[in-house]
């Protein structure tokens, strides 16, 4: 599934794999890296701090 705030090229995104235990993150602009892999409730905790704002300091000017 492509992401609705993608450029649509298709080449700066990241991917979200389901896998046995959790979920994996990977890079589509290099596949041949492995993904990082997460539980499921640590990356449900990680985006529950980025839609509180949590993280907005690292991105304000």
């Amino acid at each position: 599934m492509k992401s609705s705030f993608s450029n649509g090229s298709g080449n700066n995104c990241i991917r979200l794999m389901a896998i046995e235990g959790g979920v994996a993150v990977g890079d589509s602009k290099r596949p041949d890296l492995a993904p990082l892999r997460y539980t499921r409730p640590g990356l449900s905790a990680f985006v529950a701090a980025v839609n509180s704002g949590e993280f907005d300091r690292l991105t304000s000017g």
